[in-house]
């Protein structure tokens, strides 16, 4: 008997462990699959003996793919719902769990999210271009029509358009800062400046800057500092509407005029300046809107 025990052990011990592999499907397929299976869900108090979908299968064998786009669509459903949760838990992985929740979803849906809050501050972003591009591209339709004196020169233009997208900061002002600081983080400053790039992008296009040479850098730049510096100052504003801050704005960029009306001077005076400073007068120039005719 006690032959034949260790004979079994020893087979047991030196025979190849099979093991069915468990296949683990993704957090975001989980909660897809939980969503559409809650959509399908009976209402409650269903009538006994009434027509009930068939439980899933509980083998081992991984659920079958979302549709195409259903997760992108759950991220977005996900982030719009944690934008209401921000002025109470700012820009957090709290808010996007609460957003979750508020959709019917677990609140470990934040997974979806690996750089928590600042994924909700790269939506916020993006949707605000997104909004100022399309106003910015039908208020140069409506142009079209009217006109052409009504038109907006490149200095009044760029007025509005950077008043116009701070503005959609004010009712996420007080906790700004909080978003601003996340944006300065190493792992999220490529997707911040790839954001803000776009933006300047969209403010000097329709503002009627097609230029291809090294123009293009400097009045990005120097919008960029406009921008930034009036951003700043209208996190400490407590004037009604803001009106500190859009006064603000009036002079920085009535300093690029006057910066602009000496670099012309100075141009003319220099007409052999070296490539590199006239192309940097020139832009000056353009950026006070002296170079049009008007």
């Amino acid at each position: 008997m006690t032959l034949l025990l260790i004979s079994i052990l020893s087979l047991v011990a030196h025979a190849p462990l099979r093991l069915t592999p468990v296949v683990r499907p993704s957090l975001a397929r989980c909660l897809v699959t939980a969503a559409a299976q809650r959509c399908s869900a009976p209402p409650p108090g269903t009538a006994r003996g009434s027509a009930v979908p068939p439980p899933p299968p509980t083998g081992r064998a991984e659920p079958p793919p979302p549709p195409p786009g259903a997760e992108s669509e759950l991220r977005s459903r996900v982030l719009e719902a944690a934008m209401t949760m921000v002025p109470e838990m700012g820009w957090s992985t709290e808010a996007l769990a609460a957003g979750a929740e508020s959709l019917g979803l677990p609140d470990v849906a934040h997974g979806l999210f690996p750089r928590g809050g600042a994924e909700l501050v790269d939506h916020f972003y993006t949707e605000c271009n997104a909004r100022v591009a399309e106003e910015m591209a039908e208020k140069r339709a409506a142009e079209q029509d009217a006109d052409p004196s009504s038109r907006l020169g490149t200095q009044a233009f760029i007025r509005w358009a950077v008043e116009r997208r701070l503005r959609l900061v004010t009712p996420y002002l007080d906790r700004w800062p909080e978003a601003l600081g996340l944006l300065t983080l190493p792992a999220n400053v490529p997707t911040a400046l790839t954001n803000f790039g776009a933006l300047l992008d969209d403010i000097w296009y329709h503002a009627g800057d097609r230029s291809s040479d090294f123009n293009w850098y400097t009045k990005r730049a120097i919008l960029a500092a406009v921008y930034k510096s009036t951003e700043l100052r209208l996190l400490t504003d407590t004037s009604e509407d803001y009106a500190e801050t859009w006064a603000f704005l009036d002079r920085r960029l009535a300093d690029a005029v006057s910066a602009g009306r000496c670099v012309r001077q100075i141009r003319e005076a220099a007409p052999q300046a070296g490539h590199t400073a006239s192309v940097m007068l020139n832009t000056l120039a353009n950026i006070a809107g002296l170079n049009s005719r008007r």
